[in-house]
């Protein structure tokens, strides 16, 4: 089909959709889409509802065949989710590349298995990462993979003593 809309926009033209229809203002609010769209599982499944009629009939650009019903939905959430993420427009102009901003030197110590196999199944590291994801604030962003750059040593001064 060839007037579809890519996936990004189908996004923030579907959230700027039910944000409005809501009576609610990017423009004239201080908070990010992403931080009203995580307060209101109405105003998320508003959206979910326009991005799957959407990827369903065929005006959102999307490679995939032969899903069920529910994995469109799925599809659609995290879809939803991503681009919430993203998406400058919607997440209060928050550029992405940050969480990646810390140096790659403290990384480059942690490349033993044990370690990496600690670092995947820390319940701690799990639940930072988890809170990184839904926060926008570049001050609590910091302070977050602080935490995680800080238990990361932590992780890897524990395997090299064993």
């Amino acid at each position: 089909m060839s007037n579809q809309i890519s996936q990004k926009e189908a996004v923030f033209s579907a959230v700027v959709s039910v944000l409005q229809s809501n009576n609610i203002s990017l423009s004239s609010s201080t908070d990010s889409a992403l931080t009203i769209m995580s307060r209101s599982s109405n105003l998320r499944q508003a959206v979910n509802v326009i991005l799957v009629n959407g990827l369903t009939d065929g005006s959102i650009s999307f490679g995939k065949t032969g899903l069920s019903q529910s994995e469109i939905r799925s599809y659609a959430s995290a879809l939803q989710s991503n681009w919430l993420r993203k998406d400058s427009r919607l997440n209060g102009g928050v550029s992405t590349s940050i969480k990646s901003a810390s140096p790659k030197k403290e990384r480059s110590v942690l490349t033993a298995p044990k370690v990496n196999k600690a670092v995947k199944n820390d319940t701690q590291l799990k639940a930072l990462r988890s809170l990184l994801k839904i926060k926008t604030d570049p001050n609590e962003i910091a302070e977050i993979e602080g935490f995680i750059n800080k238990r990361m040593s932590e992780i890897a001064g524990v395997s090299a003593n064993v």
